[in-house]
């Protein structure tokens, strides 16, 4: 979760004495499933907007609607009210299609209370087709491609390559965040080796410009020197 909209959360617990697990984003309760990592930029993507979202369960929904609102967040929070009590999901409608929707494509964190009502929101709201052409992708009412174009409709398409697909710096899915580490840890020690050829290129740059202020200020010395009686050393023995 990214740290500008993680901190609002952190501050809100420590206002209330509520530990952090309590109040999860929704993004810390789901995952791309093993196997299906072809399709991982795309579903994070989809899901981006979503996985931002604070659950708050009926029991702190008082305390955090008024924390909200006596509060500057200096940033913003989307939170959901939820029940707990919710009913058991809806079968998938088209059971041909069930596998390839892209809420199929995704875990929920197990023994996690909010199952049933993530389950419920999934279906509703996440039946985006997952295609592997095209063609499929005009005929489908949703649909997702695996370059993270998405088809909300019959009208509305979007498709934002502001970031890179597979750049896991902005991936917000999962309760596991060691393969985000190791990819950043990766980019570290990229950045590490290209500070220090460039502090070595500094330096080569450095020594080039003291050897030419060098011979500047010889030549400037040359040019001070009006006629040769100036330097004609014999004629003053």
């Amino acid at each position: 979760i990214p740290q500008r909209v993680a901190s609002i959360r952190q501050q809100m617990c420590a206002a209330l004495d509520v530990p952090a697990d309590e109040l999860p984003f929704v993004g810390e309760l789901l995952k791309v499933r093993e196997g299906e990592s072809a399709w991982e930029g795309a579903l994070e993507r989809l899901l981006h907007s979503f996985a931002q979202e604070l659950i708050v369960p009926e029991s702190l929904y008082a305390a955090v609607s008024d924390y909200v609102e006596a509060t500057n967040l200096r940033g913003r929070l989307v939170y959901r009210r939820v029940d707990t009590a919710q009913p058991p999901p809806r079968r998938d409608q088209d059971a041909r299609q069930a596998g390839l929707f892209a809420y199929r494509k995704l875990d929920i964190r197990p023994e996690t209370p909010y199952h049933d009502w993530l389950a419920g929101r999934l279906m509703r709201d996440f039946a985006y087709v997952c295609c592997e052409s095209l063609d499929d992708f005009r005929r489908a009412q949703r649909a997702i491609t695996r370059q993270g174009q998405v088809k909300h409709g019959v009208s509305r398409h979007e498709k934002d390559d502001r970031r890179a697909l597979n750049d896991r710096r902005h991936y917000v899915l999962g309760w596991d965040n060691r393969a985000k580490l190791r990819q950043l840890e990766t980019e570290l020690d990229d950045l590490q080796r290209q500070l220090q050829r460039l502090q070595q290129q500094v330096q080569t740059i450095s020594a080039a410009l003291e050897r030419q202020r060098r011979d500047v200020s010889t030549l400037e010395n040359l040019l001070r020197v009006a006629t040769f009686d100036e330097i004609d050393w014999r004629a003053r023995q």
